[in-house]
């Protein structure tokens, strides 16, 4: 772009240019001062600000400029689009007014762990009437020992490190049935470094391959124990071991520690795996069916745990399904027992 004022322009030199390049005369500031009545004290161009102000966003308190941020309409604060959820106010009062619901904890790239419920910190705990003053607060309680837990999500979930120990597990309802889904997602499942199944439904010696076909890519044999129920439905544990983690010789299975002959006191399915300079780990996998007795199983529970102290010197995991509504704590006897066993 060419001042035509200083380039000293002729009106034939404006029109050639006009006509090969569609060229618009152009007024430099410094020639546009000097035709003007004006003060001509200073011949140098007015300070322009070239940069937009900033300010802090009431939700992730990171500066944004002021022109792209958006008002929130219930607290009148100043947030990023990103921090807004439109009618619904800014995340920070979204999160006030609808206590539990909270969606930027999946999609915001500041919280990656699912919201839980068994914080007593957590807004969800206010809901409804507050305990009467004098009761004992049951859900204190039981909170202190289900809030010890971190809720992630699977997609969040690294391979485990050096100095990790990670393990998955679940109830499965038939490992046969489950195994190509298992396999199609092989890599989610490689970053732990052992998987815990129960209720697999599954009896190697009714399988056409003896149990050859329950391998996993990247894990040792599995560890295959049959349901107690000769049908082989509604029970079952199998745990696998990944390869980079130990070597297959490392693990033992403690068969003094191995139940499954009474369906009614649930199944227990208990590993070693051993590791030089440092502790030894124990992984227990147990299930107990919903349809049991519960009596039964804290009776089975109770000698368990008495065998196993004897390790208590090394690294204990469990890992099962009890059937039990661990949140009943304190109005449910063997919810009770069982939170007070395991604590």
């Amino acid at each position: 772009m060419v001042c035509d004022k200083c380039a000293k322009l002729t009106p034939t030199d404006l029109q050639t240019l006009d006509r090969k390049f569609s060229y618009n005369p152009w007024t430099c500031w410094k020639c546009t001062r000097s035709s003007l009545p004006c003060s001509s004290e200073s011949n140098s161009a007015p300070d322009i600000q070239l940069t937009a102000p900033e300010t802090v966003c009431h939700v992730c308190k990171k500066l944004g400029n002021v022109n792209k941020m958006e008002t929130c309409w219930i607290c009148e604060q100043s947030v990023h689009p990103r921090c807004s959820m439109s009618l619904l106010g800014c995340k920070s009062c979204h999160n006030e007014i609808f206590p539990g619901n909270l969606p930027n904890a999946y999609s915001s790239r500041f919280n990656n762990t699912v919201f839980n419920p068994y914080s007593t910190d957590s807004a969800a705990t206010y809901v409804g009437e507050p305990e009467t003053e004098g009761a004992p607060n049951n859900w204190e309680v039981a909170s202190g020992v289900l809030n010890s837990c971190r809720y992630t999500l699977s997609h969040n979930v690294q391979t485990s490190k050096k100095h990790q120990f990670q393990i998955y597990s679940a109830n499965i309802r038939s490992l046969t049935r489950n195994l190509e889904k298992i396999r199609d997602e092989i890599l989610f499942f490689q970053k732990f470094d052992a998987l815990c199944f129960n209720e697999t439904n599954c009896n190697p010696a009714n399988l056409p391959f003896g149990g050859d076909e329950l391998v996993l890519e990247g894990f040792h044999p599995p560890m295959i124990q049959n349901p107690a129920r000769k049908s082989s439905k509604g029970g079952g544990l199998i745990t696998y071991i990944r390869e980079t983690f130990c070597e297959s010789t490392s693990v033992d299975i403690m068969k003094n520690l191995c139940t499954n002959s009474d369906p009614e006191a649930g199944e227990f399915q208990t590993i070693e795996i051993q590791r030089e300079q440092e502790k030894n780990i124990i992984i227990c996998n147990y299930y107990r069916s919903p349809s049991t007795n519960s009596s039964l199983f804290m009776n089975k529970l109770e000698d368990f745990l008495v065998k196993l102290n004897r390790h208590r010197n090394k690294i204990i995991l469990f890992m099962g399904d009890s059937n039990i509504n661990l949140i009943d704590y304190g109005s449910s006897d063997h919810c009770t027992e069982f939170i007070d066993k395991m604590n």
